[in-house]
């Protein structure tokens, strides 16, 4: 669970969600204009309205985040794996990370605008029940983003999991296909942005968000071996950063 839930934090909370909609309607009233744009522009376009959001998060709520281990990140494109505990990682980490391609669910198109943004910066959609024709698409386009310079990211559970406690691991195969046929590192990212901003909750919690660039799973395992070593490193250090976080947060109050 978060940290308790003050009248203080549902206030700045009510009042962050009024600044967005503000925010994100004066970006919808210029987005039409950048989507004819080159990508570069769509590209930082879209970058500064997440910018923008993560500034309303700190100034109104007081919630910031820290990016850990670059220094992990080989040279050229990567297979990025991220645990996943909140929206935030989905909409930040492509920000920190650079430009790198997004596996993310087919249904996200549909949305207005954003599914516009999403096809104009050429990240990679999949049907949510994923069979082997899906798959086999999924990794052509993947390594077409490989030969463009591009990393690929992919959120292994395909849906973002609660924390305290956390579930057993449901990693689904994508990201063992995409390992084993694409012949790049894997480059595991540790998260506790659950923590601080909950999934099925609109509260926004206080505190420092940190996303861990672990070292490099080097291509070569088999599958089974890379499946192992992958859990382990996103869940054991998952836990620990989300441990670590709840302990700021309660000698913050203390």
């Amino acid at each position: 669970m978060p940290p308790s839930l003050t009248p203080q934090i549902f206030i700045r909370s009510c009042l962050f969600h009024a600044a967005v909609v503000v925010w994100f309607s004066a970006c919808v009233f210029l987005l039409p204009g950048i989507l004819l744009a080159p990508r570069r522009l769509v590209k930082r376009g879209f970058d500064l309205t997440i910018l923008g959001y993560l500034g309303l998060l700190k100034h109104i709520c007081g919630q910031t985040y820290e990016l850990r281990g670059r220094q992990n990140i080989p040279a050229g494109p990567v297979l990025f794996a991220s645990k996943h505990l909140s929206k935030w990682d989905s909409a930040v980490l492509p920000i920190l990370l650079g430009d790198p391609a997004v596996v993310l669910r087919r249904e996200m198109l549909w949305f207005p605008l954003y599914g516009c943004v999403i096809m104009r910066l050429r990240h990679l959609a999949v049907p949510r029940s994923a069979n082997v024709a899906a798959a086999a698409h999924l990794v052509r386009n993947a390594k077409s983003r490989i030969k463009e310079g591009r990393s690929v990211l992919i959120f292994p559970e395909g849906t973002r999991a609660p924390v305290l406690p956390f579930p057993p691991p449901a990693y689904k195969r994508g990201v063992t296909a995409l390992y084993k046929l694409l012949h790049i590192p894997c480059v595991p990212i540790a998260v506790n942005s659950g923590l601080f901003w909950p999934r099925d909750t609109l509260m926004r919690y206080p505190g420092t968000i940190v996303a861990e660039i672990l070292p490099p799973i080097e291509p070569g395992l088999d599958s089974s071996e890379f499946t192992r070593e992958l859990i382990y490193q996103l869940e054991t250090n998952s836990q620990r950063l989300v441990c670590e976080g709840l302990a700021a947060s309660t000698a913050g109050l203390s």
